[in-house]
Parts: structure tokens; sequence; C-alpha cells
């Protein structure tokens, strides 16, 4: 893309992310983090400037466990539950 004179932008291939360059107004590139027990809401964002996020959704992974679905999040190479 910079190549191809792109100044700025984010790509999303399948989930991992690359920026480059700023916003317009000069500002960072922000990644919405979706909430894991509900997918469709924001949990935080993540300002981003010259690169790459790689993004996984447990909300798609889970276990169930007495008739109730439980998220599993993969957190620094250890498996945790997400219980309400």
């Amino acid at each position: 893309m910079v190549e191809k004179q792109v100044r700025a932008g984010v790509i999303n291939a399948s989930g991992d992310l690359t920026s480059w360059g700023t916003k317009a107004t000069g500002e960072k590139w922000l990644i919405g983090i979706a909430n894991p027990l509900s997918k469709d809401k924001i949990f935080s964002w993540l300002p981003v400037l010259e690169s790459s996020v790689a993004t996984s959704e447990s909300y798609d992974k889970y276990i169930s466990f007495e008739g109730k679905n439980i998220p599993i999040l993969l957190i620094r190479g250890q498996d945790f539950l997400l219980l309400e």
C-alpha cells in the first residue's frame, strides 16, 4: 500500500490487523476490543500507530458445563474460564 502512495490505513485480514500512518486528524488508529461475554459490545479501545495486532475471539470458543456455555480465554499461555 505504501508503494501505491496510500499514506495511512488499517488492514484487517481475518482478525490480524496492521496499521500505518495516522488518521486524517493525526490521531492514532483505535482498535476495538470486543467484550468476550457480548461480542457486540466494546470492552476497551487500543490505540495503535505503525503496528500490528493479532486478535482472537472467545465467544465462539467455549465449553459446555451444566447446560451453560462458558467462554475460554487464552491469556499469557494459560487457559482461563470466564464465570459470571
